[in-house]
């Protein structure tokens, strides 16, 4: 609630108040009978203040209907809600603080983030630390390989999935693929082209075998507004 005080200069203010019934050479009078308009404007003043405090009433009424904004829009827009199959992950503290973490796809049972998928469309797609590109697993290099680096790690991480940032055809923006990793990759490795494909040593990369790209339309979609 916002109250505006307008101060006046001697039996200016109480004039103001009482609708102009005091003038101003009776506001600027001394004496005891200059006190008395100024008595009148301290009242006037407390009963102004009174409907201010109506009128603050009436926003406070305002904000309990549209959010407190007292324009009859609502100040932010209810959000991150789980929806049959993708779940909010929620961390909670010992304390009982809240927080969002992420997203989870219960039909997939795989953490996910709204990514623009291969076909164009946001969806929420699993996160992935192995990645295809440069080396494949016949010497015609037409069987791509993921990969990841180990450096300064002990053992391959667990991977589901493996993925390929590629350049939408339509936007001309980045899209994902997403490959399933079918096991590791221990036999001769090889890097180039179809044309120009030579046998290769992987050196700190750890290989992955990966079966054909799953359908963007395997992962749930989400529609985007403004709000």
């Amino acid at each position: 609630m916002v109250t505006f005080l307008i101060v006046g200069c001697g039996g200016g203010a109480g004039a103001g108040i009482d609708g102009g019934m005091s003038d101003s050479h009776d506001g600027s009078t001394g004496g005891d009978d200059g006190g008395e308009p100024a008595a009148d404007a301290a009242v006037g003043g407390e009963d102004g203040g009174g409907r201010a405090e109506d009128g603050g009433g009436r926003a406070e009424d305002g904000g309990s209907t549209d959010g407190g904004s007292g324009r009859g829009e609502p100040d932010d827009v209810a959000v991150n809600t789980s929806g049959t199959r993708i779940k909010m992950r929620v961390g909670t503290t010992p304390d009982g603080a809240k927080a969002f973490l992420g997203w989870y796809d219960t039909m997939r049972g795989d953490d996910c983030t709204f990514l623009v998928a291969s076909d164009g469309q946001r969806r929420c797609l699993p996160g992935t630390s192995v990645f295809v590109g440069s080396f494949f697993a016949d010497n015609g290099c037409t069987q791509p390989l993921a990969y990841v680096s180990l450096s300064g790690c002990s053992s391959a991480p667990a991977a589901k999935y493996a993925s390929r940032f590629d350049t939408s055809c339509t936007t001309g923006g980045s899209v994902i693929r997403l490959y399933p990793v079918t096991g590791m990759h221990t036999g001769t490795a090889y890097l180039g082209s179809p044309g120009n494909c030579i046998v290769t040593n992987p050196g700190s990369f750890t290989l992955y075998a990966i079966g054909a790209e799953i359908p963007a339309t395997a992962f749930q979609p989400v529609t985007e507004s403004l709000e």
